[in-house]
């Protein structure tokens, strides 16, 4: 599965609560960062468009994929899953708190649709967004990626 690759170790489990949403983005960011997948620009970039716009990468309920353009900071193709435990607020009201994360960072436009395309096949299978979100270790959520 293309995503399993994409995301490889780039998985945080997050157990603090009442997270200001800033903070939860350098949260869904982190592991992207640390690997050299994303420059801290990208952070930055995706914070100001939620200044600016809103939650506008919180997708469905429980759900975001937070991105911005290619050229804000992406290095190279990589994805983050964080699962945060007790939720977090990012001030989407028609969707609620958000448990599931996958941060996306394509190169272009024909990689972005593509990682997309997948991204929107992964979130369709419930049961599989369920269990990832009552894991309670990475190697469970990784299980579950296969």
């Amino acid at each position: 599965m293309i995503l399993k690759k994409l995301i490889g170790d780039n998985i945080s489990i997050v157990i603090e609560d009442n997270l200001l949403p800033d903070v939860a983005v350098d949260k869904m960011c982190e592991k992207l960062l640390d690997s050299g997948v994303i420059k801290p620009s990208y952070v930055e970039a995706i914070k100001r468009l939620q200044h600016e716009i809103g939650p506008y990468y919180v997708v469905a309920p429980r759900i975001a994929m937070p991105h911005a353009r290619p050229e804000d900071g992406v290095v190279k193709e990589g994805l983050q899953l964080t699962v945060f435990k007790h939720g977090v607020d990012l001030g989407d009201k028609d969707n609620g708190n958000v448990y599931l994360a996958l941060t996306l960072a394509a190169t272009g436009a024909e990689n972005h649709m593509q990682l997309i395309q997948a991204v929107a096949n992964f979130f369709q299978d419930e049961t599989r967004i369920t269990n990832i979100m009552h894991c309670d270790d990475i190697e469970q959520i990784k299980h579950h990626l296969t």
